[in-house]
């Protein structure tokens, strides 16, 4: 969003001095170019200190579920093919996915996530994979996507993703680590060791 809240959530980012920072989309709400000129002007302090890396949500433009032209391409600058990418830093590795877009089997995205999550989990240098998309598999809001849970989460499971980011309801919550059929497979509060399922959260609190 470009409230007032935006700006003091962005700023309080920025004085973390994150080594970067992951989007789970949703971030002009605007077919103006001003505003969206607007967006990247409150964010500058954050943006301007690391890379902002973002998924894409269904106010960006593209897709079915806005007319807004497509500004996502050409105000990014991010690994073909844009819209879905990988990249890792340390030990973890990131999957950037586009659930505005096909991710069912067939598809140049499904294709990607499959190839990439299994050269993740091949990867001894990778410690933790995380997976970074807009519309939630598990929320307790109805913004929740069965469809992204019949088929992405199955392979969250199968390629031991640890983390879920997921943005679209304007809210925060965390799951306990869940297996794609709802199985709980562990309820401490505190801390997990090797929980065998993915913990997903939701994010949509950064300022609208």
């Amino acid at each position: 969003g470009r409230n007032s809240n935006s700006i003091t959530i962005s700023n309080l980012m920025a004085r973390r001095a994150a080594s970067f920072t992951v989007g789970a989309g949703d971030y002009w709400y605007s077919d103006d170019e001003n505003n969206v000129d607007k967006w990247f002007n409150i964010n500058q302090p954050l943006m301007s200190q690391a890379p902002f890396m973002p998924a894409r949500g269904n106010h960006e433009g593209g897709n079915h579920e806005t007319a807004y032209p497509n500004r996502y391409p050409t105000r990014f600058a991010l690994p073909p093919p844009e819209n879905y990418y990988s990249f890792q830093y340390g030990g973890a590795h990131f999957l950037i996915v586009d659930t505005n877009v096909d991710y069912t089997p067939g598809s140049a995205q499904r294709s990607f996530i499959e190839r990439d999550l299994q050269a993740a989990a091949s990867d001894p240098a990778v410690k933790w994979t995380i997976a970074v998309h807009h519309h939630p598999p598990f929320s307790s809001s109805t913004y929740q996507s069965l469809t992204v849970r019949g088929q992405l989460s199955p392979l969250y499971d199968l390629y031991g993703v640890d983390i879920v980011i997921t943005g679209h309801a304007h809210l925060y919550e965390r799951t306990f680590p869940v297996k794609s059929d709802g199985t709980v497979t562990s309820s401490s509060t505190s801390e997990y060791t090797n929980p065998q399922a993915p913990i997903y959260m939701v994010t949509g609190g950064g300022g609208a």
